[in-house]
């Protein structure tokens, strides 16, 4: 299986490598096969700077995207709810198998899972519960974890949104959509700003407002190297085309 996981990486890496230009293929490969080892420098270093490097690492929007696409696709495939979650279940372990591991990856993994679960049995989510779980289930099998920024990073995030942004959403009577997502990226600034500060020892001023532009925008960069990846692997020049919208 791992044998496979592998192979799998370094073939989406080489249909990536012959779609993308060489400034983009670092972000692509790092956004969805979590390699950054392509990466230049100097770009990483910008991420890092500007306060949105969290864009480059493997986490729930990436699983969510991957995950519930996925999970789309054999509902409308008529499989019933347990067999479309126990196989799009262990498709998504192995996609976190694939990108590497990391801590913010597996915590998204077992979100996800969590939440499938829940759908089968007809029980309701919570996403604190989930993200308690996940986060004894990595303490238990590396303990040093949590002294990691990627760590904290991750779970200081859920714990914002799932947390204080939906305490401050209800206790001030939020209902707009644009306003529940200010709110709720100010809660993530409010409790990421102390992390960041203390592992990287800057953090810039603007960096809420450029989260609100850039954080809905990265969907779309997972998105146009998903399909990059699907039709550069039957046409290459459809994947060209298909990782413009990444690359603009």
């Amino acid at each position: 299986l791992y044998e496979g996981i592998r192979r799998c990486r370094l073939w989406c890496a080489g249909i990536l490598e012959e779609v993308c230009p060489q400034a983009d293929l670092g972000v692509f490969q790092a956004v969805l096969l979590g390699d950054k080892s392509a990466m230049d420098p100097g770009i990483q270093q910008m991420y890092r700077r500007h306060g949105i490097s969290h864009l480059l690492a493997v986490s729930g929007q990436h699983l969510s995207i991957v995950g519930g696409g996925i999970y789309l696709l054999f509902q409308k495939l008529g499989l019933s709810r347990g067999k479309r979650g126990l196989t799009a279940g262990v498709l998504v372990m192995c996609y976190g198998v694939l990108t590497g591991s990391s801590g913010s990856a597996l915590r998204a993994v077992v979100m996800i899972l969590c939440m499938w679960l829940a759908e089968y049995l007809g029980r309701s989510y919570d996403c604190l519960s989930a993200m308690g779980l996940a986060g004894i289930w990595l303490l238990w099998r590396a303990p040093y974890l949590i002294t990691q920024s990627g760590f904290q990073l991750s779970f200081g995030a859920v714990c914002a949104i799932g947390g204080l942004g939906n305490w401050l959403i209800e206790e001030l009577g939020v209902q707009k959509g644009w306003q529940r997502t200010l709110i709720v990226s100010q809660a993530v600034q409010m409790v990421l700003t102390p992390i960041v500060v203390w592992h990287y020892y800057r953090q810039p001023l603007y960096g809420l407002f450029l989260n609100l532009l850039v954080v809905p925008l990265a969907a779309a960069l997972v998105y146009s190297g998903i399909m990059g990846i699907l039709l550069g692997s039957l046409w290459r020049p459809a994947g060209v085309a298909a990782v413009g919208t990444g690359h603009y």
